[in-house]
């Protein structure tokens, strides 16, 4: 060993293949073995020593650079990492590591400006991966697709819509020609958030796809726009609608799949680098899909409410978590809750699906203490035609799942425990009893797995008789469903809640009879040529498919008198209604109403955290205005290096026994990294606090005159002196964002009774410390 090392001493050796000196390669090994044990900066120190005099040795700058970054010196990493670079302009590594660093430290744009270049370099698969993560994309966009999708940068912002504006949103009230309709935009948000990583729609994101691409064709409809929520950004988007009209060509197809990956890498690469979208005023904002899951898309609609008195008319498919939250993840409820609560405040109207889900939301206002004027609540009924487009699929192609010679009902839906497909198990393995498996038709079972499916999965395994019986399907293109439907005995349907089902309407538009359960949306989906059986009762939907079986004059009649009296609408006609209706149901364009800060009450400016429906609920989150916000976390939400602004109305009538004089108390947490001050400022008045790292604290306020009149308008800005680098997760991304302080809540009291104020703030931190 010791002739060895003296070798190299004396005649060098290589290093990744190349020629080095023995002292050099001696320090490369030192580094390599500290390296090995997680002793960073004695690595770095070894190669920097090699690199002093070997500086042209790549691989050592990129070990250099690997050193430094966990040794916590970011700065010298990203040297290193361009030295290598430099070294060798065609090799993908450095603008990797280069990007990494910039994404933790939150320089998102930065981190793409290093990647984008890689797109042309051998192995930009990892280019990439980065770039799909950075772009929110979910599941990984191939390079080819990426590379197409940045040189046609320029054709998406010169769209034949007129492009997206980079510029902030304009503040000016233009107005509209009299006479003239409300300007419609449509937030398709939820199914970006389904492109992220899947391609086939279904259900919600059906509807999406198939009524805004109707609504582009419909004249009244005057000049239709189409946004999408950027979660990691902050910012909605407006989307071309050659892009648009792209991806809803090509989503429910069969094939094309370069096509699909080049399409969907261009929406992705357009919302990484468009500006906010410029609202039109007095706009009408329709959302055909769902936002719970952005807990500060609400900060929009307020935002767009204040600046360009648009409407907000959501789309309501249904109230399962409140309904029926036996069915869902904690997670799933409390996300409803919340959203459920924050869209009270900011709806100005309503659309549903159905006369079953209209009342769920009634009753749900009426819990929280909310009153919906009938007015305000439409149904638009998703009676489709959802008979498939494009050349259908031979019988032969049957012959893939084994199908072509035997009947078999159809059940379309995600596999979960609320679609009941275990009652449809029982019922089969009933029927096969009655009637032997030989006059059973066979059960199929078409949908992606859902969640909690275990109990279906594990009957079947445990059932040979069922084994021979079912079938299930997964990712199938509409032209394979719409074979199916065509082919099938007919459907079940056997889910406990629905808010319309849109199987049901598919089985009856292919002229297929459909058994469903009784309850919820499903009779009205049925439009009377369903047959229902007993809601939750394995018996009952057995016997309503024996007679099916069994009875063939009567099947004959049921499905003559499908063929002659049901008659869906075409998605045209549901886009009128919907564009109709959304435009007189809004009612006209007015100023929107701040909302109410109640004194003596907490408002915690956080993400809601219930899973129930109680009178007064209300996010305190809902006071947030302008861009000087974070996304809300479950204990607050931090202010950027700006500041936040909250606003908000006092009541018309002060609390009973309260002075003239209000107070605000405004709930605060430092830095964790150290400690800073903040401030906060109301009108003419101002106060400041020095908070130690990570510490709690209240600071009070007395409201100047000018707001101590009933039902004045309040503004509160609080700002810190300080930034950290924040690790959040938003919108599927986990990155870094430079932010200051927290604000945790705020209260407001009496300024003549300290000592109330003392005992409520106390029982606050009590609680809170718990929470």
């Amino acid at each position: 060993m010791v002739g060895g090392n003296l070798l190299v001493a004396l005649f060098g050796g290589k290093s990744a293949g190349v020629r080095v000196s023995g002292r050099v390669l001696a320090e490369i090994r030192k580094g390599n073995a500290a390296r090995d044990a997680g002793r960073w900066a004695i690595a770095a120190a070894h190669y920097r020593t090699a690199l002093s005099r070997r500086p042209d040795l790549y691989h050592i700058q990129v070990q250099y650079g690997h050193a430094v970054k966990e040794a916590g010196d970011a700065a010298a990493a990203d040297a290193a990492y361009a030295a290598a670079a430099g070294l060798k302009p065609g090799e993908i590594e450095p603008a990797v590591h280069r990007a990494h660093l910039a994404k933790q430290a939150g320089r998102h744009d930065e981190a793409v400006a290093r990647l984008v270049p890689s797109l042309g370099l051998p192995g930009a698969e990892q280019a990439a991966a980065e770039l799909s993560d950075l772009l929110d994309a979910g599941s990984p966009l191939p390079a080819a697709a990426l590379r197409e999708a940045v040189a046609a940068t320029g054709r998406f912002m010169a769209d034949e819509a007129g492009g997206v504006s980079g510029a902030a949103p304009s503040v000016d009230r233009p107005g509209r020609p009299a006479g003239s309709p409300r300007p419609l935009v449509f937030d398709i948000t939820d199914l970006v958030g389904h492109f992220r990583y899947q391609r086939l729609p279904t259900g919600i994101q059906r509807v999406q796809v198939e009524t805004v691409s109707a609504a582009l064709l419909l004249e009244e409809a005057g000049p239709v726009r189409v946004c999408a929520f950027v979660p990691g950004r902050g910012v909605c988007a407006e989307i071309p609608l050659p892009v648009f009209r792209r991806l809803a060509g090509l989503c429910g197809v069969e094939g094309h799949e370069a096509e699909w990956q080049a399409a969907r890498a261009g929406l992705f690469w357009h919302l990484a680098v468009a500006g906010e979208i410029d609202l039109p005023f007095d706009g009408l904002l329709v959302n055909l899909g769902t936002s719970l899951w952005i807990a500060d898309y609400f900060r929009f609609i307020r935002n767009g409410k204040a600046t360009r008195r648009i409407a907000y008319i959501p789309f309501v498919h249904d109230l399962i978590p409140v309904v029926t939250p036996q069915f869902c993840t904690l997670a799933i409820v409390e996300e409803f809750t919340a959203w459920l609560a924050g869209v009270f405040e900011h709806a100005d109207a309503f659309l549903t699906n159905s006369h079953s889900t209209a009342r769920d939301l009634h009753g749900a206002a009426d819990r929280i203490g909310r009153t919906l004027a009938g007015t305000r609540v439409e149904v638009a009924r998703l009676d489709a035609d959802l008979g498939g487009g494009g050349a259908p699929l031979p019988p032969s192609s049957l012959d893939r799942w084994g199908l072509r010679d035997d009947p078999f009902v159809l059940l379309v839906s995600t596999i979960e425990p609320r679609k009941n497909h275990v009652l449809a198990l029982a019922a089969w393995r009933d029927l096969i009893r009655r009637l032997g498996p030989d006059k059973v038709p066979r059960l199929v079972c078409a949908g992606r797995d859902g969640w909690m499916n275990e109990e279906f999965y594990g009957r079947l395994a445990a059932d040979p008789d069922l084994l021979r019986s079912v079938v299930v399907l997964h990712h199938l293109s509409d032209a394979e469903l719409s074979l199916l439907y065509r082919s099938c005995f007919c459907t079940v349907y056997p889910s406990l809640y629905e808010g319309w089902g849109l199987p049901v309407s598919e089985s009856l538009g292919h002229g297929r009879l459909a058994v469903i359960a009784d309850n919820s949306a499903l009779p009205e989906a049925g439009a009377g040529f369903a047959i229902p059986f007993a809601s939750g009762d394995p018996g009952a939907l057995a016997a309503a498919m024996e007679r099916l079986i069994v009875d063939g004059d009567w099947r004959r009649t049921r499905e003559a008198a499908l063929a002659a009296g049901y008659r869906p609408r075409s998605w045209g006609a549901i886009a009128s209604q919907i564009v109709s209706a959304a435009r007189t149901i809004a009612g006209q364009p007015d100023d929107a109403e701040l909302p109410q800060a109640r004194p003596g009450r907490y408002h915690a400016v956080q993400v809601g955290r219930t899973v129930s429906l109680w009178p007064g609920l209300v996010n305190g989150e809902v006071f947030r205005f302008g861009p000087g916000w974070a996304w809300p976390e479950p204990d607050g939400c931090r202010v950027k290096a700006e500041g936040g602004e909250l606003r908000m109305r006092l009541p018309s009538e002060p609390p009973e026994g309260a002075g003239p004089k209000q107070r605000l108390h405004v709930r605060l947490q430092g830095l964790a990294t150290g400690g800073c001050s903040a401030a906060i400022r109301v009108g003419s008045a101002a106060a400041r606090i020095t908070l130690d790292a990570g510490e709690r604290a209240w600071l009070a306020l007395d409201l100047p005159p000018e707001v101590e009149r009933p039902a004045a308008a309040l503004s509160v800005t609080i700002v810190g002196d300080g930034t950290e680098n924040v690790m959040m997760s938003i919108g599927g991304g986990h990155r870094g964002h430079a932010l200051s302080v927290k604000v945790l809540g705020f209260l407001i009291w009496d300024a003549d009774d300290p000592a109330g104020a003392a005992q409520a703030i106390g029982n606050i931190d009590r609680w809170r410390s718990k929470n």
